[in-house]
């Protein structure tokens, strides 16, 4: 089987975890932007699509005001200006970095892949989405053979151990764990 994971031998991958958060709102372009000039060599937020299919990277999904609201429900132009969708991240920060998803709505998958592809298609092989169903990752993996995909679930919730897991998750072309 083709490895496809770096090897030790290459620089680990420092991700600013929803940006540069200690020092700039988290999840918002100033705090992506801050993250790779303080020497993040990746960046790391959960995305949702909004109600027009809009990749949205936010960490809750629920917009707070006098009325809580999920992204899903709104419109992008009905959100908040501080939270960035996808293009904007890539028009901003551009695409020489990895960049961790975690998947929060299944069907921002594919959008978020045809979006790299369009926008910043050397990224590809740099964009990491994380999901906890490692069912769902293996039917995504035919739509892309360069994105890394991760099973985020977490350790108490496999039974079956981590090295069988792993097993499964390497047939099904599934990254990491």
């Amino acid at each position: 089987m083709q490895q496809r994971l770096p090897t030790l031998n290459e620089p680990a991958i420092l991700f600013a975890h929803r940006g540069a958060r200690a020092h700039a709102p988290e999840n918002t372009l100033a705090a992506f932007e801050l993250g790779l000039r303080l020497g993040a060599t990746g960046l790391e937020s959960d995305v949702w699509l909004s109600a027009d299919g809009v990749p949205v990277l936010d960490h809750d999904g629920v917009v707070h005001g006098w009325r809580r609201r999920t992204i899903a429900d709104l419109a992008r132009r009905e959100l908040p200006s501080h939270i960035p969708d996808l293009e904007q991240l890539l028009e901003s920060c551009g695409g020489a970095y990895h960049l961790s998803l975690d998947v929060k709505s299944p069907a921002s998958a594919t959008v978020v892949i045809d979006m790299v592809r369009a926008l910043a298609p050397d990224m590809l092989s740099r964009l990491w989405l994380c999901h906890p169903d490692h069912t769902f990752l293996a039917a995504l993996r035919p739509y892309d053979d360069d994105v890394r995909l991760v099973d985020s679930t977490r350790r108490k919730r496999i039974p079956e151990g981590i090295e069988r897991r792993s097993a499964t998750l390497a047939g099904a072309g599934i990254d990491a764990l």
